[in-house]
Parts: structure tokens; sequence; C-alpha cells
């Protein structure tokens, strides 16, 4: 019998429930200059909410005071709030959409603004795409889009380096090249030079050599002659001598002594 009587209760509420919800369903707002009916709408769907919050509380106090089964109860509840939630959604969404018209006049307003930041961070979009950004929405796009593009700073930056890097070594290689080629050029002509100087040197030296070879050879001829003419001349004045003093083999004899040559004669012969 306590159920019932609960439910009679909830029930005396629908009627009043449909009629409010049917009337406020009419309820509707004539583009962002209409400011009465988005008053309307809006005190409407805050009487609906009241409503709501009734229906939940008188839920909660039923629950409380009788010992009712609680998912019956929660039937009759949720059959009340199919009455109007649909409704009170439906005024929030006709709110919500002359909102977010607002909202778009107040955005297009920040339009150049927001345009000319994404173009120092080299960003191209829509309009339209931007118009659905709220200020903290577009901020947290561009932190994001700003970061990107500082990256891509970095990135471009550490190319070019690298790139400067790469050319500087490829230049410091080709200079090292160059000086080690000179320099191995200045001494292959600098060795060329000294065996040239050297090959003169002892070309020079073998004629040097060779001309006192000769002078020596000369000069030992010369002096082999002179001495040859020394013996001609010892052996004609040896001769003469012999001959001066009647050489013969069979009376003289001979005797050198101290680089003298001495002479005997035999003065006579006795036989025994």
């Amino acid at each position: 019998m306590k159920k019932n009587k609960q439910i009679v209760l909830f029930s005396k509420e629908k009627a009043d429930l449909i009629t409010l919800a049917n009337r406020y369903k009419k309820h509707s707002i004539i583009g962002i200059e209409d400011t009465a009916g988005y008053k309307q709408v809006h005190q409407s769907r805050m009487h609906l909410g009241k409503e709501r919050r009734r229906i939940n509380n008188m839920r909660l106090d039923i629950t409380r005071i009788l010992d009712m089964d609680k998912k019956t109860l929660m039937d009759v509840e949720k059959g009340l709030l199919n009455i109007i939630v649909p409704i009170e959604q439906e005024l929030k969404d006709k709110q919500d959409a002359i909102d977010e018209q607002k909202e778009k006049i107040k955005r297009k307003k920040k339009l150049p603004e927001r345009i000319e930041k994404l173009n120092k961070i080299l960003v191209e979009t829509t309009e339209d795409f931007l118009l659905t950004m709220n200020d903290k929405d577009f901020a947290l796009y561009f932190i994001q889009k700003k970061e990107e593009y500082l990256k891509k700073i970095e990135q471009k930056q550490k190319e070019a380096q690298e790139k400067i890097d790469a050319n500087n070594a490829k230049m410091a290689r080709e200079k090292s090249e160059k000086e080690l080629k000179e320099k191995l050029f200045q001494e292959a002509k600098i060795k060329a030079e000294q065996d040239k100087q050297d090959a003169l040197a002892e070309q020079a030296r073998q004629f040097e050599q060779k001309e006192k070879d000769k002078m020596e050879a000369e000069k030992q001829k010369k002096k082999d002659d002179e001495e040859e003419q020394k013996k001609l001349e010892a052996k004609k004045k040896y001769q003469k001598w012999l001959s001066d003093n009647h050489y013969n083999k069979k009376d003289f004899f001979q005797r050198k002594e101290d680089h003298k040559i001495i002479l005997y004669k035999k003065v006579s012969e006795f036989k025994l």
C-alpha cells in the first residue's frame, strides 16, 4: 500500500510536468539580437533545472522516510525525468547555439590578432578553424605550433651549422692537401736542384780528379823519364868510365862499396 501511495504521489506531478515541458519546448531564440527570447529560454531552462532538482530531492526524501523499493522509485523518477530532461537539454542546446554565435563574434574581433601571431610562426589556417577555438584552446594551439616552429628553426640552424662545419672541414682538408702538395713540390724541387748541384759537383770533382791524375801521371812520367835519363846518363858515364879505364872482363873486376863501384885490375898471375 505504501508503494502505491508514493507512486500516486509522484504521478500527480506528471501532468503538471508534461504541461510545463510542452510550454517551454516552444520557446526559441531568433538570432543573437533576440535578447528577450534568450532571457526567456534561460529562465525556462533554469525553471526546469529547479524542477529536476526538486524531483531528485523528493525521491531522496521519500526513500529516507518510506520503506519503498528503491528500483521502483527510481523507475518512477526516471519516467518523470524523461518528460522534462530532454526539453531542458533542448533549451540548453538553443542557448548554447546562441552563446556559440556570440562567442564567434567575439572571436572574429580577435581574428586579426590571432592570424598575425600565427603568421609570425609561419602557420597557415582558415578563419573557420580559428573561430572554433576559445581563448584557452587558441592559447594551447599557439603554444603547440610555436614549439613546432622553434623546433624547425632549431633543426634548420643545426643543419645550416652542420653544412658550415662540413664546408669548413672540406676547405681545411683541401688547404692542408694543397699545402702538403706544395711542400712536397718544393721539397722535390729543392732535392732536384740539390741532386743537380751534387751531380755538377761530382762532375767537377771527377774532372778535377782526372786532371789531377793526369798531372800526377805526367809528373810521374816526367819523373820516370828523368830517372830513366839519369840512368842512361849514369850508364853512359859508367860506360865512359869503364872505357876511360880500359876495362875488360879478363883483366878487371868490379866491387860495390858505399854507393860506389871500385874497379880492380889484375896485375899478374902465378901458377903453382
